[in-house]
């Protein structure tokens, strides 16, 4: 019981910080396309 809890916790930290990059990711993308678009 106690093991299943732990790859629980595990598994849903794993999913939180791949939420983080991708909203990281997803930020830098606008960000880039903003100054192409201002340099263009």
């Amino acid at each position: 019981m106690f093991f299943e809890l732990q790859e629980i916790l595990v598994f849903s930290f794993r999913l939180h910080v791949t939420l983080l990059k991708l909203r990281r990711v997803r930020w830098g993308i606008q960000k880039f396309l903003l100054t192409a678009c201002v340099q263009d």
